[in-house]
């Protein structure tokens, strides 16, 4: 089998908070990271499955995990309930590019807020460092 890379980008602030973005749109994914050290001034993870995230969070911890819904392997869905059994606590932003989801059903599946849902594409950057403030701050 062949594994993706993981992709560690810190900035010079070891005390940031750790994102971790797991999505299989390399461009999605290293944008989205460049995006959040740049100007949300956090340190970010990226993955391209949900396997190599799960593996990385058998032995560290993370702030945040931005999960993509439809990917190959192990879905987002999966790979959020995975990860909550590691870390019940976990929090998450579901990043999805499709419209046409039940995004009602997938937020009682996964037990995670519909107003910390973004669609792809998005009308600003901004979304993001909004909700990252709003779910750190709990």
């Amino acid at each position: 089998m062949l594994r993706h890379f993981i992709i560690l980008k810190v900035m010079n602030n070891d005390n940031a908070p750790l994102l971790i973005i797991i999505d299989d749109e390399i461009h999605v994914r290293e944008s989205l990271s460049q995006f959040l050290r740049e100007i949300g001034h956090y340190r970010t993870i990226t993955f391209a499955e949900g396997n190599e995230a799960l593996d990385w969070l058998k032995t560290h911890k993370c702030a945040l995990c931005i999960v993509d819904i439809k990917m190959p392997g192990l879905n987002g869905i999966e790979t959020i309930l995975e990860i909550r059994k590691m870390h019940p606590q976990q929090k998450f932003i579901i990043f999805t590019g499709s419209r046409f989801q039940n995004i009602p059903d997938i937020s009682e599946k996964v037990g995670i807020p519909e107003e910390f849902f973004v669609v792809k594409p998005l009308s600003t950057m901004e979304i993001f460092l909004d909700k990252i403030s709003k779910l750190l701050n709990q």
